[in-house]
């Protein structure tokens, strides 16, 4: 089927209207998706776009404005140990309530699904405010502020791969916990639309839920790296015939239960909390290991889908592979100093500026980067399909040359644009781009706030 490779969006297009007509007598859209690897990343993305395009509601919708006070936990690090933080303290949270009741058309438009009020802030959202507040969703709920999402074990044990992973709480299973799952599911629907990435960063085991993917022992090495070096050793036992069944049991005692992701301890079948395991039932125990593991947050990401699903009509995603709809909503996570520059225009900056400007750039590493990133456009990755207007502008400040070291640059995330002193060196103008990018707002100041501009009041949240 490699013919496929030379489907032309029309083409796609065409198969899924076919098989849409009557999915029991056309077997045409389960060849697309049997054959989706063989499908150029470009034309899949076009025939999304056509999608959307078709999808989007119509209407002229006025956007909500978001009231959000980010100041209630201004360091997710430094809370109180043992402080049981309220969701509503939570930009997520304040989201959630604000936006729980709007239409659902609202998040069918291919335009910024909300305007942002950061309250004792002074920024008048033209698009900054707008994907800060999208990062710093992103943020709490990659944090210990929200029962939602935990470090995978990987994580925790800074062992194997991914370690900087999250996973959906497969103890997050509350009403409330699925409806905010599937206001999460809305979020990424409407960062497809908007082609707004999200901070992100999920194992393959989500990604490959979300479109539809056998998961396998691959996965669960992803997450749990200890896991599957005792369910390997365990085969490697059996297979090796090494031990007796009576030496085995004096050297192996387990039971036929595991843990979960967040640590809880799961039976694995009925008694199995007193049921040994045996050498002759290493199988049986390997196999409802990986079955459980494999499959312990169906429930939350299958929230997920739901919300996903009422923003984007989710088999369409299906057709790309859990790499390719990773990038679609994350972005690039690497930031290609090559691919910025393509992103950057300066037609008035001078050259020596310019290339001193790059020459910063390339010296600062990933994490540093990010930062930089944030700081000019109020987001932490590159898109994966920019447009004109994802253009990144970098202008001269107008200071003069014999005091332009004493200034910081100045950025306008609304515009993607970076105001840079002509600085005397290199290392000025690092030091002063990195100080300026760790300890400024992500966000710029349109206007000053009064000093007694009015605070959100703490609600306390009451279980109903």
């Amino acid at each position: 089927m490699l013919a496929l490779c030379y489907l032309s969006t029309q083409t796609v297009s065409l198969l899924y209207r076919i098989s849409s007509l009557d999915k029991n007598i056309s077997e045409v859209w389960k060849l697309v998706h049997k054959n989706k690897y063989f499908i150029p990343t470009i034309y899949k993305k076009n025939y999304l776009e056509h999608v959307l395009t078709e999808t989007k509601n119509s209407e002229d919708l006025t956007r909500t404005t978001l009231t959000l006070e980010r100041n209630i936990i201004s360091t997710l690090e430094n809370f109180e140990e043992g402080y049981v933080v309220n969701y509503r303290d939570t930009c997520f949270g304040q989201a959630f309530e604000q936006l729980s009741n709007i239409e659902i058309e609202n998040f069918r438009t291919n335009e910024p699904l909300y305007k942002v009020q950061f309250l004792g802030e002074g920024a008048t959202d033209l698009g900054g405010p707008y994907r800060d507040s999208l990062t710093t969703i992103c943020e709490e709920l990659q944090s210990t502020v929200l029962p939602l999402f935990i470090p995978t074990p990987n994580n925790r044990a800074s062992t194997g791969e991914n370690r900087d992973r999250w996973m959906p709480n497969p103890s997050a299973k509350e009403d409330i916990h699925l409806e905010m799952y599937r206001f999460i599911g809305k979020l990424i629907g409407s960062s497809i639309r908007n082609n707004d990435s999200l901070s992100l960063t999920l194992p393959s085991l989500f990604w490959k839920k979300i479109v539809g993917e056998k998961v396998d022992l691959s996965d669960l090495e992803a997450i749990d790296e200890a896991l599957v070096i005792s369910i390997k050793a365990l085969k490697e036992i059996k297979e090796s015939k090494t031990f007796t069944s009576e030496e085995f049991k004096n050297i192996i005692f387990e039971v036929f239960s595991t843990k979960s992701s967040d640590g809880n301890d799961i039976e694995l079948k009925e008694n199995g909390f007193e049921t040994e395991l045996t050498l002759e039932t290493i199988d049986e125990w390997c196999n409802l290991v990986l079955q459980y593991r494999l499959n312990e947050v169906n429930l939350q990401i299958s929230s997920i889908i739901e919300g996903l699903s009422e923003s984007i009509p989710a088999e369409i995603l299906t057709i790309f592979s859990h790499q390719e709809i990773e990038m679609l909503v994350c972005g690039r996570q690497t930031i290609s100093v090559p691919f910025l520059k393509s992103m950057t225009n300066n037609a008035d900056v001078p050259p020596n500026i310019m290339n001193m400007f790059w020459d910063v750039i390339e010296s600062l590493s990933q994490t540093q980067l990010c930062l930089v990133l944030k700081f000019i456009c109020g987001r932490s990755t590159l898109p994966l399909r920019p447009t004109s207007s994802h253009a990144i502008k970098v202008q001269l400040n107008s200071k003069d040359e014999s005091v332009a070291d004493q200034y910081l640059p100045v950025a306008h995330t609304c515009y993607w644009t970076l105001n840079i002193p002509p600085y005397s060196s290199f290392f000025i103008m690092r030091q002063k781009l990195l100080y300026a990018a760790s300890h400024g707002k992500a966000i710029d100041l349109d206007f000053e706030v009064p000093r007694n501009a009015p605070r959100r009041t703490r609600i306390e949240f009451q279980e109903e």
